[in-house]
């Protein structure tokens, strides 16, 4: 499919309100093509608000939450509505009544607060610490942090609100991915990644129930509720924090974690999102430290023979036990990722079967006269009267074949 066309099914996928898979349409393109389809996503956005909504409104706060429940307010952020629960806290859908504007809050519990240390956060300092550092980081693929501050025996981070689904609502909805669009989305974590990274912290528990794809396609790593602070290459942190299926071998026996340890994850990630299972498994977190230590796994080829050779080496080097034969960092898991995009059968771009539909008909057909045609119609209409009159009682085994008619039409005579 050449770029015009592909171009065109997009624009009226966009006017017709169909939905596009903005994430593969970006990875089947080259540079130019990209920033193209950025400024039709921006529209596509823009369109999708009049219709929701027909006209622009100023911004104001939902209700809050009934008063009569023990939390309405979080200093000064109203509650609205509970999005979510956790190990160590809960998600509220929140008003910033400072900056005006909507907001996620993730309350997470102290231990001074529970007296659980296996329910809580631990240093509540650290937690602040981390939330302010990553308040700092500025990247497309990881949420915005806005404020981080301890309050009423609690730790509360507040950041922006996201509107989409996560990838494990993705794929328990939809079913496995490809190798392209599943690496494209590794491409995207491990942009995310790296800026973490770059800003001194570990995520320790990327998964796929806290990374969102955005409704108008972004792909965006959240959750940094076990992060951890690190120097040197390392946090100095033994505890075992996280997703256990994601984990690390070395963190089940005591191992620090560290920028491979995340990489870990994020081929686990990539694993679960081509085989809606995981390489390592069991029912308990004994169970899974166990299956490490045995070696037990799942290989991906088999499991999915049919992936392209360059993504199944880069997911199983991402999950290696040994932590020195898995990548270094995110940026040379990015590498392998888009060599294996290079290497994946190129597709036609998802942009929804109703617009791919209806590109077929358009280039099938045509106007004459007011009138929708098949390609068919307008040859005939196009020979001359006598030609067509000759040609229909041709078919009906009378008359002879006209000189003026080529001879692959005449159909009357042998």
């Amino acid at each position: 499919m050449d770029r015009d066309t592909r171009l065109g099914i997009l624009a009226s996928a966009i006017l017709e309100g169909t939905p596009v898979d903005w994430p593969s349409v970006e990875s089947t393109g080259d540079a130019s093509d990209r920033a193209v389809v950025h400024q039709l996503q921006v529209l596509a956005e823009i369109a999708a608000l009049h219709r929701d909504s027909g006209t622009a409104s100023v911004a104001k706060p939902p209700a809050a939450l009934d008063e009569t429940r023990p939390v309405a307010t979080w200093g000064h952020l109203r509650l609205l509505e509970s999005v979510g629960r956790g190990s160590f806290g809960e998600v509220y859908r929140a008003w910033d009544t400072h900056l005006d504007r909507e907001v996620a809050l993730k309350l997470l519990r102290t231990e001074a607060a529970t007296g659980d240390p296996s329910a809580s956060i631990g240093d509540p300092a650290r937690v602040v610490n981390e939330g302010r550092i990553l308040a700092r980081v500025r990247h497309p693929n990881v949420i915005t942090v806005y404020g981080a501050e301890p309050r009423e025996g609690r730790v509360g981070i507040w950041m922006e609100f996201i509107r989409g689904r996560t990838l494990h609502q993705i794929i328990e909805q939809q079913g496995p991915l490809g190798a392209r669009e599943a690496a494209a989305v590794g491409i995207d974590l491990c942009h995310a990644l790296a800026a973490v990274h770059r800003a001194g912290l570990l995520h320790r528990d990327v998964t796929a129930r806290n990374v969102m794809r955005e409704d108008g396609g972004r792909v965006v790593l959240m959750d940094f509720g076990a992060g951890h602070e690190y120097h040197d290459g390392s946090s100095g942190k033994s505890d075992v924090m996280g997703t256990p299926v994601y984990m690390a071998p070395e963190l089940f026996v005591g191992g620090v974690a560290d920028q491979r340890t995340d990489i870990h994850a994020v081929g686990a990630l990539l694993y679960y999102l081509a085989t809606r299972n995981y390489p390592v498994t069991g029912r308990s977190l004994a169970e899974i430290g166990e299956a490490h230590a045995r070696g037990t796994r799942a290989r991906l080829r088999d499991v999915r023979p049919d992936l392209p050779a360059p993504f199944v080496k880069a997911v199983e080097q991402a999950t290696a036990a040994d932590p020195a034969e898995r990548y270094l960092t995110a940026g040379d898991l990015e590498a392998a990722l888009d060599a294996a995009m290079r290497a994946a059968p190129t597709i036609a771009p998802a942009v929804g079967r109703q617009a791919a539909a209806i590109a077929r008909r358009r280039r099938g057909r045509r106007r004459r006269g007011g009138r929708r045609l098949g390609v068919g119609a307008v040859e005939r209409r196009a020979r001359p009267r006598r030609t067509r009159e000759l040609e229909r009682r041709g078919r009906r085994g009378r008359g002879d074949c006209a000189e003026n008619i080529p001879t692959g039409w005449c159909l009357g005579t042998e």
